[in-house]
């Protein structure tokens, strides 16, 4: 019988670290996962640097794009894990 894999719960936490003077994005899971990155901000993109990965967040000037490219390393190459487009979708649409 294979055994199911219980529901992935993911926490994260964003601040300021003043001793190290950047920011940081933590996450961790109810399995035990968590992961550490520094955060860059560049006009309208936001840069995680982990030591496994790393990703870039692009906004939109009209704030209605986020588009996320995620790498992951291999040795000394970073490589492409996953790309991702949203659109903000109107609730209340005319």
């Amino acid at each position: 019988m294979i055994e199911q894999a219980s529901k992935c719960e993911l926490h994260a936490l964003l601040g300021w670290d003043r001793d190290a003077e950047r920011f940081f994005a933590r996450s961790f899971e109810n399995h035990g996962f968590s992961r550490d990155y520094t955060m860059t901000f560049y006009g309208l993109a936001v840069r995680l640097d982990g030591e496994y990965e790393r990703a870039t967040y692009t906004f939109d000037a009209a704030g209605d794009t986020q588009t996320v490219a995620w790498q992951w390393r291999r040795g000394e190459n970073w490589l492409p894990l996953c790309h991702r487009v949203a659109h903000r979708v109107d609730p209340h649409p005319s």
